[in-house]
């Protein structure tokens, strides 16, 4: 399943007008659209996904103290989740795709993850 042209973008660009952010939600919304209009691709691997999941992880975790600390906990909680399209949004967002639960926990990257896909399909959650 494939997203419609500029949904994604879209959302994106709604994110920043509401955060206050339009600017920030423009570029992401032109870098995460982008690969629909030109020709250059990035062959990634599997070690590169996970090596970029593991830096959004990071990003997103200094992020979180960096808010707790400055704003105060409730606040930097709130803060946090406003900026969680930005921290995840490219990799996360454009490399997701429909598949099988058992294919979907071959793929992931997340141990928790996979445990929660095997547990529910297992189950018939799925």
């Amino acid at each position: 399943m494939t997203l419609p042209r500029g949904l994604l973008g879209a959302g994106l660009v709604f994110w920043g007008w509401q955060s206050g952010q339009l600017l920030v939600g423009i570029a992401l919304a032109l870098l995460v659209e982008a690969p629909r209009w030109t020709t250059v691709r990035f062959e990634l691997r599997g070690t590169d996904f996970a090596r970029i999941s593991d830096l959004t992880a990071l990003v997103f975790l200094a992020l979180a103290a960096a808010l707790a600390a400055t704003r105060g906990m409730s606040e930097g909680v709130l803060g946090t989740m406003q900026w969680l399209p930005v921290v995840l949004a490219p990799q996360e967002h454009r490399a997701s795709i429909w598949l099988p639960w058992r294919e979907a926990a071959e793929k992931c990257f997340s141990w928790s993850n996979r445990d929660a896909i095997l547990l529910l399909g297992e189950r018939g959650g799925i």
